[in-house]
């Protein structure tokens, strides 16, 4: 009698094929639902606040240059 072990190859090579074929589809199908909702989503707007306000000063400012060797 045989019976039918998903771990093994008695479903035959062609059972296979199209489990794997149909997975695949499944993969595809979720990757084009992820970019098709990616792609409608808009980036969120700076209110006019946050685009005029200046950047922090601190977070912002170089390091004195201090020069090398005696002073002139």
């Amino acid at each position: 009698m045989n019976e039918m072990n998903p771990g093994s190859f008695t479903f035959g090579p062609t059972w296979w094929a199209v489990f794997l074929a149909l997975v695949a589809l499944a993969v595809v199908a979720v990757m084009l639902l992820f970019l098709w909702q990616a792609g409608r989503e808009r980036a969120p707007r700076q209110t006019p606040a946050e685009a005029t306000r200046q950047p922090d000063r601190l977070a912002t400012r170089q390091p004195a240059h201090k020069p090398i060797g005696r002073p002139a």
